[in-house]
Order: C-alpha cells, then structure tokens, then sequence
C-alpha cells in the first residue's frame, strides 16, 4: 500500500492474499504515511499504538490519585496479550488486534449507562472497524451485536409486560430499530464496496470453497472415507488438549468453562442478573470452534487441514477476548481494591516463559533476517530496473520465498514466482511443483530475473537447459531472461 499507493485489490498489488481486508493496514499506512517513511519498527508501533488506544477509555474509572492502583492496571494491560500470543510485542498480527477491538466493544457496552449519540456513534466505529479487520470479524460483529441486545434487553426489562423472551426482545428491537438498522446498512455498504473492489479487478478470494451440507453430514456421522474424518478427530483431540496456559496446564475447553463460571459470579454480584452474559460467551465460543471446524474441513487443503494449520493463533482471538472481559469485569468489582495485585501475578503466571522469552528471541529475530536483506542489497546492486523475479529456493516449505519476496518488494514490477522445482523430494512434499519441461519454457517468458537462493542438481537436471551455462546455477546467483536466445543469462 505504501509503495503503490493503492489498497491490496489493486491492479499494481503484489500481494498473495490481496483479498483480505484492509482494517489495520489502513491505519499502519496511515501512519507510515504521516511519518514519511516505510520502517517496521513504525509498523510495529503503530500496532501496539491500536491497542492501547482502546484502553484508554477504561482508564475513567480510576482516580488519578489512586496511583498504585493505576500502575497495576497498565501492568495488566500490558501483559494480557502475552498470554496468548507470546510474541505480540514483536510482530504484527491481526488476531490480537481483532481480539482487543472485540472486548473493547463487549465492555463499552457493558459498562455504559447513558446511551447517547455518543455511545451509538462509537459502537458504529467499532464494529465496522471489527468488520474490516478480518473475514471472521463479520463473526465477531455478531456476538457483538447479541451482547448488545442482551444489555437493552436488562435496561427495558422491567418497563417490559409481555410474556415471553422472544416477545420482549421484539420489543426491544422495535424501540431502537431506527440506529440498528443504520449501522446495518453501514454494514453493507462496506461489504458491498469491498467486493466491488474484488469484482473488478478480478481478485481471487481464498478460501472460497463452498460448504458441502450433505458431505459435512457424512462427515459427522462418521461415514465420509476421506481424509476428512481424521480431521474431525484431530480437531476434537486438540480442542480437549491444548493448554491455554503452559505453566498451570489449563485445556481450553475447561478454561472456558472456569471463566464463565466466575464471570456469571462477578456479573451477578454486581447486576443481580441471570447467566446471561456468561452463556452467551460460551455458546458463542462453541460456535465459533465449530465454524473453525468447517473451515479446516472445507476452505483449508488436505495438508493444512489434517495439520489444523495455526489453530492455536484462530483460538486464542476468542479465548484472548473472553480474558479481557473477564479482567475487566474483574477490576470493575467490588473486589478490585484487594486483589488487582493478584491478577497481575496470575498474568505474570500464566506464560512466563513465552512472555520473557520473547526478549531473547528478539534478537535471534534480527538475526534470522540478515541473510534476506543481503539477498535485497545482492539483487539492487545488479539490475538497473524494476522486474518480476523468479526466485528458486529448492526443498524448502516457503519461507526463504515469502521473507525474500517482501525484502525484494521495491524491485518488483509484478507479482512474483518461484519455489521449489522438479521431483518431488519425499512422498510427504507437497511444496515442489513438477512442471515439464514445456510448462517450465512457457512460465520464464513471463519474467524478467531469476534469482537462486538455494538450487541443486534436481533443478539443474531438469531445468538446466534454459540457462546459458550450468556452471552459473548456484546459490545466490542471478540471471536475467534474453528474448532472443529465449533462455536466462547469468549477470555477474
């Protein structure tokens, strides 16, 4: 965005998954934007910037004389997202972001008594920015939205006469249908806009597969004979499995269950209400798990499904959320006074390792990208215009590929190919494409360069023949494609 000045749709886009949507990176090229340059320690900034703007608002229910108590809550503040994502303060995630938007909003909502102009327009904001962050968002927006009516619901409450829950809830939306129905409509507007963008630039949307009713059926039954019910299973094992926190070896399942059990504590000591709040939570949390599940069963590949690939970092948007919340709550109570301390020790508890680890690794980070950044500086120092590349990085899983193709992103005039060629090097490579020898000839057309960060002789073999001299063909060496001699030349 920031090179092109255009959003990830755009024809000048050299992204590979231009559809996803834009919420952050609108304010990370904002930002950059502002400070005149691309640096990713801004980006990184301007991310934890985000998050700690949303809290902020929170911060009214303290005095500022009441100093201690302000410094333990910051602390709070700042190592809850550590517990399920070791790593924030040193990457860029969404899911984070999307868990923080979430309780930003389910809290705002809660704790606000005067619903304002104020209120409305900041609960627009957010749930559209909620909307924009991430397809799931549109998921998220719902429970949102359920929680919402559930507080309207507790303020008309005792005005109500009728029998009946869905009887009062019809109420309740009838009297301020006239908001709802705007942010509604906002809703679509942003959804029907952004598909536009897709639609005419003729983007592909990943993970578009449609859901098979009668083979997800089969599947659940039992009765489907692909690799489908292993998933099922391999789903179930790690939903019952994985520890939330490492140290006190807490599945998810059950901390969900030990959390909602003290929030309905907390929620009904302080509004002398049902479990309403804490079984929405639940409910919605199975759902969503279950929305999970069809994802790897029908969007994700065969690999990535079987593997449940970043499961833990889907998950924990949710159960990340569902802490916020209750922390919130938490320090809202009556309680507050006497155990904020507490809370900051269970924090520290929960992942210490990832949470200091994460200030070693830093630097084996740093570390870990030099080799790409040479690539970078190799490259630039030899062409004298922008191209597209193919980059060959043979036996690998990808990552040489995707690091090299975003340190390269300044030299690009075009998206972007390569990996790894030829035979496959084990019955379990799914990463190396076997093209013929034609299929080969007809992709290097295409391309301007071909950079080598890691060949061997399965390459040279097979492909050998569109270079000018297989002696050139080692690592970190470049080639540019002659028209004329329709073969790759080595530059020195």
């Amino acid at each position: 965005m920031y090179y092109n000045s255009e959003l990830s749709t755009g024809p000048h886009s050299y992204l590979q998954f231009k559809s996803y949507l834009p919420g952050i990176s609108l304010w990370l090229y904002d930002i950059q934007l502002l400070l005149g340059s691309f640096t990713e320690s801004y980006l990184v900034t301007a991310s934890k910037l985000y998050y700690f703007g949303l809290f902020l608002y929170f911060f009214k229910y303290f005095s500022w004389k009441d100093f201690k108590k302000i410094f333990l809550v910051l602390v709070v503040v700042f190592l809850l997202p550590t517990i399920t994502y070791s790593e924030f303060y040193f990457t860029i995630l969404i899911d984070p972001i999307l868990a923080y938007v979430m309780a930003f909003l389910i809290l705002y909502i809660l704790f606000t008594k005067k619903l304002d102009f104020f209120f409305w327009s900041t609960l627009t904001l957010g749930t559209l920015n909620l909307f924009l962050l991430k397809d799931v968002g549109k998921f998220f927006v719902i429970v949102v939205f359920i929680i919402l009516m559930f507080k309207l619901y507790m303020i008309e409450k005792s005005n109500l006469e009728y029998n009946g829950l869905l009887k009062k809830y019809l109420y309740v939306f009838k009297k301020y249908y006239v908001v709802l129905l705007l942010i509604l409509i906002s809703y679509f507007l942003i959804y029907y806009s952004w598909n536009y963008l897709i639609d005419v630039n003729n983007v592909h949307v990943n993970f578009s597969s449609p859901i098979n009713v009668k083979e997800l059926f089969l599947t659940l039954i039992g009765h489907d004979n692909t690799y489908r019910n292993t998933v099922v299973i391999n789903f179930i094992n790690t939903f019952f499995n994985t520890a939330l926190f490492s140290v006190l070896g807490i599945d998810i399942c059950s901390a969900h269950i030990c959390l909602s059990l003290i929030l309905w504590a907390l929620y009904a000591k302080m509004k002398k209400s049902s479990m309403g709040l804490p079984l929405i939570f639940l409910s919605m949390f199975i759902l969503y798990e279950f929305g999970l599940l069809l994802m790897y069963l029908f969007k994700f590949s065969e690999y990535e499904a079987l593997n449940l690939a970043s499961y833990s970092r889907y998950t924990n948007s949710f159960v990340l959320c569902f802490i916020i919340v209750f922390v919130g709550y938490f320090l809202r109570s009556k309680y507050k006074s006497k155990y904020t301390l507490i809370v900051v020790l269970i924090c520290l508890l929960a992942n210490p390792a990832n949470t200091f680890a994460s200030y070693y690794t830093r630097k084996a980070s740093l570390t870990s990208k030099e080799p790409y950044i040479n690539v970078k500086y190799d490259i630039s120092s030899r062409i004298s215009e922008k191209g597209r590349f193919i980059i060959v990085v043979q036996n690998s899983n990808g990552l040489e590929w995707l690091r090299i193709n975003y340190e390269i992103i300044e030299l690009l005039n075009g998206y972007n190919t390569g990996w790894s060629y030829g035979d496959p090097y084990s019955e379990k490579d799914i990463w190396t494409t076997n093209l013929t020898d034609q299929e080969f000839g007809q992709m290097i057309n295409t391309y301007d360069y071909c950079y080598f960060y890691n060949v061997d002789e399965n390459f040279i073999k097979k492909y050998g023949q569109f270079f000018d001299k297989l002696s050139h063909i080692k690592n970190n060496t470049l080639f540019r494609f002659d028209k004329e001699k329709n073969k790759f030349v080595y530059m020195k």
